[in-house]
């Protein structure tokens, strides 16, 4: 992908140090968009294989091995006497079922350090290509088609019988596009009961009840949708082509099954302000969600980096190239009204507020769910971020409240230090006692949220049988079916 170009072009460098007369060829997003561009960049590449390339692979192969030119080879962009020469593109395969399926004994997948069998690493399968919607942000294939459902679940069998495989990624750019071919794939898959789980990729205006249902009973373990923005304006701008209902009603589909969807948002687009911001955060608040924040980023092959282009924003491509990073974590090309420092203020500040009331929010179910009525009393063993959330939840609810932290206090805003009157350290007039002073029997319930513990303060709340009858909010069983 573009965003590996700095990690591609040392790579090349480094293979023709070393094998100078080899013949370099370079395909996927990297070139497909921008062939000239990027064969001029990076010059020690010879071919470049434009969009799919397994036919091409192997007529270049045929070509090379005979020795002829590569003029009637399809799909590229080559080398000669210094200059380059492109081919016209080649079809795509119309039946995806005609490609081989990969040659996984190429790996040591089985045995003792087998991947699959002794790391228990995901199988990666690709069941779709291309993706039929627009959205401006997003590079990739529009012609969109799949597999038929057979071929992808003899490629799961085989990962199941032939290399122990339990765990599978579908690795498509959207693999819940065809609701009948989901279903149906799912209603297999369920009759096989291989015990097997997966993560893939949905959309808000596809997933319904049945779907997640179906997806849940399948074994999808992770359901990555990208929601992006909340506000219907911004919507439209990246012809999102969903609405916040739409995305409403999936996340509520994923919760009633039990479906944990994995969720993005971004920040930044064209026409971004402080009401449309407020809008996603809003929403966010209201559904309980969470999920990273991207910031906005045009790649080459898509309308938002067109658009850049044509108001003078990418100065220097190859710069840009080498700015990008894995998932848009920092401000590339700022598109927005904002300046730099605002936007990026404003993202963590959304993060963070986000957060924050999720959070809290989470506390509350959880009292409310697994600690009252019967609870007065409450210890909570936490420091810094979860101790002041904690407090701030829980504060109304319970007749006294202790803030147990390893250290004695809070590594957040609290004020963790005694005053100057020797009083002991609290915050919002919660005490902070050091963590070996907690007495289980003074508590009707203790809740831990404290992830990181040391070995020594968990042996010895074990040993005084605090950890056994003591309430996690992070329960993964439970964190799973009431929020994400």
């Amino acid at each position: 992908m573009i965003s590996a170009y700095e990690h591609a072009k040392s790579l090349c460098r480094m293979v023709k140090r070393h094998h100078p007369d080899c013949e370099l060829w370079m395909g996927g997003s990297i070139i497909t968009p921008i062939p000239h561009k990027m064969m001029g960049l990076i010059p020690e590449v010879d071919v470049g294989v434009i969009s799919e390339g397994e036919d091409t692979a192997r007529e270049l192969y045929r070509a090379r091995q005979r020795g002829i030119a590569y003029d009637d080879v399809t799909g590229i962009v080559f080398r000669r006497n210094g200059e380059l020469h492109q081919t016209p593109p080649r079809l795509r395969p119309p039946n995806l079922d005609d490609m081989p399926k990969p040659d996984w004994e190429l790996y040591d997948l089985m045995g003792e350090n087998g991947y699959m069998s002794y790391h228990g690493m995901a199988m990666w399968l690709l069941t779709h290509r291309g993706c039929p919607f627009d959205c401006t942000f997003c590079y990739h294939e529009r012609d969109h088609r799949a597999h038929s459902v057979d071929r992808v679940i003899e490629e799961i069998q085989d990962g199941v019988d032939r290399y122990g495989a339990r765990r599978f990624m579908m690795a498509d750019d959207l693999f819940c596009v065809d609701r009948r071919w989901v279903h149906e794939f799912c209603r297999k898959l369920i009759d096989l009961d291989l015990g097997i789980e997966f993560r893939t990729t949905g959309r808000a205006n596809i997933i319904d009840r049945e779907t997640a249902s179906l997806l849940k009973q399948a074994g999808c373990s992770g359901l990555a949708m990208g929601f992006e923005t909340a506000s219907p304006r911004m919507l439209k701008n990246i012809q999102k082509n969903q609405t916040p209902q739409h995305m409403a009603n999936a996340v509520q589909a994923c919760r009633e099954v039990g479906l944990k969807p994995e969720l993005s948002f971004m920040i930044g687009n064209q026409g971004e302000d402080m009401d449309t911001i407020a809008e996603t955060v809003a929403f966010m608040k209201r559904e309980l969600l969470t999920g990273p924040m991207f910031f906005a980023t045009p790649y080459p092959g898509t309308p938002l980096y067109e658009m850049a282009r044509a108001q003078g924003l990418i100065p220097d491509e190859e710069a840009l190239f080498r700015a990008y990073g894995e998932q848009c974590v920092d401000i590339v090309i700022n598109i927005t009204e904002f300046a730099d420092d605002e936007l990026q203020w404003l993202r963590d500040t959304a993060q963070r507020t986000i957060r924050r009331h999720y959070d809290k929010e989470h506390y509350k179910r959880v009292a409310h769910e697994r600690l009252l009525p019967q609870a007065r009393r409450l210890a909570i063993i936490a420091s810094g971020y979860e101790g002041e959330n904690m407090v701030v939840a829980y504060r109304s609810l319970f007749e006294k409240l202790v803030l147990f932290s390893e250290n004695g206090n809070s590594n957040g805003n609290a004020n963790g230090n005694a005053n100057g009157n020797g009083t002991p350290p609290a915050y919002r007039e919660i005490p902070i006692v050091p963590l070996d002073r907690l007495a289980a029997a003074e508590f009707d319930a203790v809740i831990v949220a404290d992830r990181e513990m040391s070995p020594a303060a968990k042996i010895k709340l074990t040993q005084q049988g605090v950890l056994d009858q003591a309430i996690c909010p992070y329960d993964e069983e439970y964190h799973l079916l009431k929020s994400f």
